[in-house]
């Protein structure tokens, strides 16, 4: 099967040949490639720009926000997204992996994840 790889053509595509589309990925290659592979190539590329990692957000995965809220009360999803001051449906979007939590909320996981009694008795002084 023959296959242009443009958007419009991928859209083109039905389930079945998606799912039979092997590819010519060469993932021994890729699986062997190390660190010093990746910054030499983006080096050789001119993409030298020295990234702070610690002002990247991490993607977590939809396990770590279901695990949280279990770990904090078994929480409802209703429950976990009033202690948070979101809507419902944004926790089931986290968890679903459609969309991940950015600024105010991802700060507030991190502290909820690490100081739950602190956020705790923040919110219960803000309810009260």
């Amino acid at each position: 099967m023959s296959i242009e790889h443009t958007a419009e053509d991928i859209i083109q595509l039905t389930a079945e040949e998606i799912r039979d589309f092997k590819g010519d990925v060469d993932w021994d290659k890729i699986n062997a490639t190390t660190e010093e592979d990746i910054e030499r190539q983006a080096h050789e590329d001119g993409d030298t720009t020295d990234i702070d990692e610690s002002s990247i957000t991490r993607h977590r995965g939809a396990t770590y926000y279901r695990e949280l809220r279990k770990r904090l009360g078994d929480l409802s999803h209703a429950e976990f997204a009033r202690r948070l001051g979101v809507d419902e449906q944004m926790v089931v979007a986290w968890e679903n992996s459609f969309v991940a939590p950015e600024g105010p909320a991802e700060v507030l996981l991190q502290i909820l994840e690490r100081e739950p009694e602190a956020v705790a008795r923040a919110l219960s002084a803000r309810v009260a």
